[in-house]
């Protein structure tokens, strides 16, 4: 949706650039996102441009929960079980706790997620 200058009065740090996101989830549903206060409009176009390119990638966007993700896979598995066998579910290293009793030990492959770009880092 873009940048906008707050009308409502400045952080006291002077902040008073915010952008605002419109997007979809993974799971489909309509989201907006508003962000905090920034110092100026570049740094603001700066942020949105990051949002984007994280809702892009799927990063972090989706708000499934463990349960919804146990059911998702379950229906997956019953979907090609006629054709493949799920053999491994890949599960981000700090979920494996949460799901160890609700999958079989056997199917759980834990990975770490990571960036591969350094400007992304930046």
């Amino acid at each position: 949706m873009g940048v906008y200058k707050a009308k409502e009065g400045k952080t006291k740090d002077g902040r008073v650039w915010f952008f605002r996101v419109r997007y979809q989830d993974m799971s489909g549903r309509n989201k907006q996102y508003k962000s905090g206060k920034f110092a100026t409009k570049k740094e603001a176009e700066i942020a949105e441009l990051e949002f984007r390119l994280k809702i892009h990638k799927h990063e972090n966007m989706d708000d499934i929960t463990i349960e919804e993700m146990i059911e998702g896979e379950n229906k997956m598995d019953e979907i090609i079980s006629e054709y493949s066998k799920i053999e491994m579910i890949c599960i981000h290293e700090g979920f494996v706790e949460s799901v160890k009793s609700k999958l079989p030990k056997e199917k759980i492959m834990p990975i770490h997620l990571y960036l591969t770009y350094e400007w992304l880092r930046a």
